[in-house]
């Protein structure tokens, strides 16, 4: 195959942490959560800006490994055959510490078993849940995407 030919049928991503590149590569397709259900993006994609919602990102990349990511909120951008996502957090799987997100999600149910206490951040407690969840999923290898 022509190298015009491969660079046609992939695409390239980075997402991007304020903390860190999470991940930055060519892929074939990508399947994200966002404001309003889940999207999915190929090559030669129309320009597009979303909004990403916590949760299970699958990446299947240019050699055909299927990978997944977990996403806290953010926007991403698809322009010219390249996608930008700026997200406040985001994990590959294998990167997660399944122990850590299963206390994650123990702590943001218990905080919402507590709904009524005006201590409690409701908003902030729910988003919590999402990401544990999220993180949980991906490093299943399932969640929706």
């Amino acid at each position: 195959m022509a190298e015009g030919a491969t660079q046609a049928a992939t695409m390239e991503i980075e997402v991007i942490s304020p903390d860190r590149k999470v991940y930055r590569g060519r892929i074939r397709s990508i399947v994200f959560p966002g404001a309003d259900g889940f999207f999915g993006v190929l090559p030669r994609h129309a320009p597009m800006i979303s909004l990403v919602e916590p949760g299970v990102t699958k990446i299947l990349e240019e050699a055909g490994k299927e990978r997944f990511m977990a996403l806290a909120r953010g926007f991403m951008e698809v322009r010219r055959n390249k996608l930008v996502f700026v997200v406040d957090a985001g994990e590959m799987a294998e990167e997660i510490d399944e122990a850590r997100a299963k206390a994650a999600l123990q702590r943001a149910r218990e905080r919402l078993e507590k709904r009524g206490r005006p201590d409690i951040d409701i908003p902030r407690a729910e988003y919590a849940l999402r990401r544990a969840l999220a993180r949980l999923r991906a490093r299943q290898g399932s969640g929706g995407a």
